[in-house]
């Protein structure tokens, strides 16, 4: 019988087919381009996977929109903000999740320009409440945009309080001048009006027209009183204040209106004793020192807000103007900024004296923080050089002590 033989095929040697019996792995890939493939979908899918999660667990709403305006995705933050699944958020487009009077077409055609743009709104939520919105969408696909939504209620509060506090300060500079130049018409009032009722004491008619002037002018000086007491917010509520817990509370706030170039750190005597002050004129101290840190340091810089609760750690009580006998809690507040010349240091606590421009400040933020201190039986230093920043320590009794000495 004939042995047919295949042709092209040499026999595959015995020793050969030994050698790969032997160190052959069952799990060895049949093709090495297949096993790269794999690993290279496998990769594909784990991206795809992070990315899909992390658009999903984002914090702030977002959802995916094709170019005529439909949602084609939905995160759980953008559900929990319209209070709605994510299968009827799907459904719906990007005006239905506005406000009906806002007006797209400018953003829409600045989003098909440039491929991102961004707007404010204010809306109201189920509670009935008023809520500012920060919306931005950008391009990040053909014919798809990713939008956002951010609650800025916070900022804008902030920026409100910010607001007031400048118009404040202006109120303060204006009233003040407004009282000064009354009292100075007063004074020759008063004197003249008392010169006629010593030189002609029996004419009664005289007597009661002088008597007249003079009860006018009083009620011009009590108006011009009760005016520099709104302006200055003398009528204080003193309340029993851990500077601790008010400094903590503040510090999202100052954040926000440091900015992302300066770094805001905060270190607490955990010693520190309460203090009897009102609270909410201490917070506008603060506010005020801290703002003028910040204009000190236009290019960034860092801001140290500390309190410390034994006078020793920050100066000597004759160097300080501080009462050797009493026990004090001190705040102190240092940046990195320009720093001060010994000239400006010396006026700084002068009503009206500032070193920014008529737009930037009145020059009354640390003349009323001077008087705040003296009413509350505190002190107030400043240290500074040009080039090396500025440090304010101001320190008040302790409730226990100012309530002795009181």
């Amino acid at each position: 019988m004939k042995s047919h033989r295949r042709i092209g095929l040499a026999p595959i040697p015995r020793s050969s087919q030994k050698y790969e019996k032997k160190h052959m792995s069952p799990e060895a890939p049949i093709c090495p381009k297949f096993d790269v493939l794999r690993r290279q979908l496998d990769l594909v899918d784990a991206g795809a996977k992070f990315f899909s999660d992390l658009f999903e667990r984002a914090p702030e709403a977002m959802v995916v929109i094709d170019a005529k305006g439909r949602v084609l995705a939905a995160n759980a933050a953008a559900c929990r903000l319209y209070a709605v699944d994510q299968s009827e958020l799907v459904r719906l487009r990007i005006q239905d999740l506005l406000p009906r009077e806002l007006d797209l077409a400018g953003p829409a055609q600045r989003l098909r320009d440039y491929g991102e743009a961004s707007l404010e709104f204010t809306e109201r939520a189920k509670d009935g409440s008023l809520i500012d919105m920060h919306l931005e969408a950008r391009l990040f696909q053909t014919g798809r945009y990713l939008v956002s939504f951010r609650d800025i209620s916070r900022e804008k509060r902030f920026e409100r309080e910010l607001e007031r506090a400048h118009e404040q300060r202006a109120f303060g500079e204006a009233a003040a001048v407004v009282v000064h130049d009354v009292n100075n018409l007063l004074v020759p009032i008063f004197c003249y009006t008392d010169l006629l009722a010593l030189r002609e004491p029996a004419d009664d008619e005289l007597q009661r027209g002088v008597a007249e002037i003079r009860e006018a002018a009083e009620r011009a000086a009590s108006l011009a009183r009760k005016l520099l007491s709104i302006a200055e917010l003398t009528n204080e509520q003193p309340a029993v204040v851990q500077m601790n817990d008010t400094l903590d509370n503040m510090r999202e706030m100052l954040t926000l209106l440091l900015g992302a170039r300066i770094e805001l750190s905060l270190r607490f005597d955990r010693a520190l004793g309460c203090i009897n002050i009102d609270k909410e004129r201490l917070e506008r101290l603060v506010l005020n020192l801290v703002l003028n840190a910040r204009d000190a340091m236009p290019a960034g810089g860092k801001l140290v807000i500390e309190t410390v609760g034994a006078l020793r750690d920050v100066g000597s009580a004759a160097t300080l103007g501080a009462d050797p006998s009493k026990r004090y809690a001190v705040l102190c507040v240092t940046d990195t900024g320009v720093g001060m010349d010994a000239s400006t240091r010396a006026h700084i606590f002068e009503p009206f004296f500032t070193t920014k421009s008529r737009a930037g400040g009145t020059g009354l933020g640390l003349s009323m923080a001077l008087s705040f201190v003296n009413r509350n039986q505190g002190f107030i230093d400043v240290d500074s050089r040009p080039g090396y920043g500025t440090t304010f320590r101001i320190g008040f009794p302790v409730f226990t002590e100012f309530k002795s000495g009181s």
